[in-house]
């Protein structure tokens, strides 16, 4: 089998079990394609989707769009149906998106639609009149069931090819998990280089200047792991890991103010990073580092 085939399969089968979760008579089906446009020197990127849904006119749908095990979505698209069928387009974006599978998702709730639809989805799907008696009880019984009700649709979109897809994980598992191991052993350095200072009995080579000489260095090997993050962040739209990527750049900042903070309690030097504290800083490191840890799934 194809690798198309297979993943032709997967989108199938998470159609499969969308329409599942969709009650009787009102399945959503969604089909998707991902698209660059060029327009001179300039390349856009865009997801069309094209979707089915038994829904009476101006039932609201909601389309989002994610990295494949990815939770966070890259967008939001709220469509309408229209003779059964929605569209939703989704971009543009300035940049591609990273090589890999995306999961397109569109979702029917209940309580986001008008009083009109949710009246001709009850007489459609109950049989139910409305009349001038809204309080009969079959009535009040149907409206219930269906505000529990979320109907899901999805399908899978590649982008770039599995080659392409496989390089780029690659890549950004290497850079991320230097960043890592960096901020990692600059944590450790630091909180080592304060206890030295914080000493009583410290040493006599153990000064104000040498405390500033390893802040200057601190900062410059942060700046270091903030540019090689920026850089590869900003080449695409969407990264893989991007929790792993979000979590060292916090880790970044949190390290910045602790420098701050531990400079302010030993010498009275001028912070310009402020987290609320050290022990503040100290936590958002420990919980950023971890967060990267559990991303790159070492």
């Amino acid at each position: 089998m194809s690798k198309f085939s297979a993943l032709l399969g997967l989108a199938w089968l998470i159609l499969a079990c969308g329409d599942l979760l969709a009650h009787e008579g009102y399945p959503v089906v969604l089909e998707a394609k991902y698209q660059e446009i060029r327009r001179g020197d300039v390349r856009k990127a865009m997801v069309f989707v094209d979707g089915h849904a038994h829904y009476p006119d101006g039932t609201r749908m909601q389309v989002g769009l994610r990295l494949e095990g990815a939770k966070q979505y890259l967008c939001w698209y709220d469509a309408r149906v229209k003779a059964q069928g929605f569209i939703a387009e989704m971009g543009p974006w300035r940049k591609p998106l990273a090589s890999g599978s995306y999961v397109i998702e569109a979702w029917f709730r209940w309580s986001e639609q008008s009083s009109a639809v949710r009246r001709a989805i009850l007489k459609s799907e109950e049989g139910l009149e409305f009349g001038t008696d809204r309080c009969k009880p079959e009535i009040v019984e149907a409206r219930k069931l269906c505000e529990t009700k979320e109907v899901f649709g999805a399908c899978l979109v590649q982008v770039g090819t599995w080659g392409a897809a496989a390089r780029e994980e690659e890549f950004s598992r290497g850079l991320l998990g230097q960043a890592h191991e960096t901020l990692t052993a600059l944590a450790k350095e630091i909180r080592e280089e304060r206890a030295r200072h914080a000493d009583s009995d410290k040493a006599e080579a153990v000064t104000r200047e040498t405390w500033e000489a390893a802040v200057a260095e601190w900062h410059a090997r942060l700046l270091e792991v903030d540019e090689a993050l920026t850089r590869w962040r900003s080449a695409r739209t969407t990264v893989q890991h991007p929790q792993a990527y979000s979590a060292g750049m916090n880790v970044v900042l949190a390290l910045h103010a602790l420098i701050d903070g531990y400079g302010e309690q030993l010498y009275d030097l001028p912070a310009d990073f402020a987290l609320g504290g050290t022990e503040n800083s100290r936590q958002q490191i420990d919980e950023g580092l971890e967060a990267m840890w559990a991303d790159l799934g070492e």
